[in-house]
């Protein structure tokens, strides 16, 4: 029976986990961090989708601005910044997922809360154990290990097609290279609209909406938009 893809695994397929999706229906502007936020629920549901997610993360961590995640922290619930919180324990190599973690422990508070245990993961996790990065952050699940490379995409490919990715590679910082993103494909017009579309700091959205209008960097962005289409 063919399987019947979900719009999160063309969402993921837009960003380099190698679903069998042709390349014409993958998003150039999916958003990396957004994309990660709304999947915490769905990695929960689908260990296999999680397992691809941490060897998606190892594998294109300088692309991920891992940054911008702690600015919507204050938009999860408790479950969602639980799993957060264990995914980052996972990657802890980086110091960026190590800060991270750290928002979130303190977020969560000195009591953080357990979650009840489904039925089906409790039955396989007395056979393989249960995640010890999830029990720290109160839920059960089986053993969670990255899958393989093959599961992903040549981080070459995906940069040549996702916006976000593209310019991080071809700008000096991944916020400078999120608010040409916002300015130059999703139509902020101006810094306070950057601010809220990408959840930079006022400071960032007006120091480099300024700096990308200058029409030296504006011709120079445009240059690189046409390079790397």
């Amino acid at each position: 029976m063919k399987y019947s893809y979900q719009p999160i695994d063309f969402a993921w397929a837009s960003l380099g986990i190698n679903y069998v999706i042709d390349a014409a229906n993958w998003n150039p502007l999916e958003d990396p961090e957004k994309l990660i936020i709304r999947s915490l629920e769905p990695f929960y549901k689908d260990p296999r989708l999680l397992s691809m997610f941490l060897a998606w993360a190892e594998e294109y961590d300088e692309l991920i601005n891992v940054g911008r995640l702690g600015a919507y922290l204050g938009g999860l619930n408790p479950f969602e910044l639980s799993m957060l919180g264990a995914i980052s324990l996972k990657l802890l190599k980086n110091s960026r997922w190590q800060r991270l973690n750290e928002k979130i422990v303190e977020k969560l508070g000195a009591n953080p809360p357990k979650f009840p245990k489904r039925d089906d993961y409790q039955s396989l996790a007395n056979i393989s154990g249960n995640d010890e990065q999830f029990s720290a952050f109160g839920i059960c699940i089986p053993k969670v290990a990255k899958a393989h490379g093959k599961k992903l995409k040549p981080k070459s490919i995906i940069a040549q097609k996702n916006h976000w990715f593209k310019f991080r590679l071809l700008l000096d910082s991944q916020m400078r290279a999120d608010v040409a993103v916002a300015m130059y494909y999703l139509g902020c017009d101006n810094a306070y609209q950057v601010e809220q579309k990408i959840k930079c700091s006022r400071e960032t959205a007006y120091r480099q909406f300024k700096s990308l209008k200058n029409p030296i960097v504006k011709l120079q962005i445009e240059i690189l938009k046409k390079a790397a289409a």
